[in-house]
């Protein structure tokens, strides 16, 4: 796997359903789990709740727990999403506060990604390489350094009216703001977001389904 992990990373893999999990998503999930188990670089936990019916709520338990069981990293992803079994050591080489995969929106007419740039527009992650810090994130697969943001004041989830945009922002959007305004930096993965799909009618990614 290249870089050798450190043994002293606590990894909490949070996943939240409210419905039945998409075959896709269980190989993407079993695949990580087997890879991190088999090579025991790192301590980590599945963090699995079902029956979700306030994804903030949700959200918020986990990070507590995490504080709580003195997890280092909490690696939060949906249950309609597909990944690279490595995702977590790619994540977690970076050592930054906050960082994500690039996904693509659940949208037949148009390939739109969930992430924004620093002035706000969607960020396209076709044909790029690299870390690139961003504003805002969708947290399909999101890694978070606990340590870095268990200070912040609550709520970390929060779904809000933008009354001058006259539109609803969602907990993740919520999330990744009230990071930044604590101080710390967003990034998204342009390498692993080449892989990362969102299960809809079909998969939808960079390389489609």
């Amino acid at each position: 796997m290249g870089k050798k992990m450190d043994k002293k990373i606590k990894l909490g893999i949070a996943v939240l359903s409210g419905r039945d999990h998409n075959p896709r998503f269980v190989k993407s999930l079993l695949d990580l789990v087997m890879v991190l188990a088999v090579e025991q670089k790192i301590t980590f936990c599945v963090m699995l709740r079902t029956n979700v019916g306030c994804l903030s709520a949700g959200r918020q338990l986990v990070m507590d727990q995490a504080i709580e069981r003195g997890f280092t990293h909490l690696l939060y992803i949906d249950d309609d999403m597909t990944f690279l079994p490595t995702v977590a050591y790619d994540l977690l080489k970076h050592s930054v506060p906050v960082v994500a995969l690039n996904a693509v929106r659940k949208d037949p007419s148009k390939q739109i990604f969930c992430a924004r740039d620093m002035d706000g527009e969607p960020l396209s992650s076709i044909n790029k390489s690299g870390l690139q810090e961003v504003t805002r994130c969708g947290m399909g697969v999101m890694l978070v350094d606990v340590q870095a943001v268990k200070d912040m004041p609550k709520p970390y989830f929060e779904v809000v009216y933008n009354r001058y945009r006259k539109a609803y922002i969602s907990e993740d959007y919520f999330f990744c703001d009230h990071v930044r305004a604590n101080g710390h930096a967003i990034f998204v993965d342009h390498d692993a977001s080449q892989y990362v799909g969102h299960v809809g009618d079909f998969t939808y990614g960079i390389n489609g389904d």
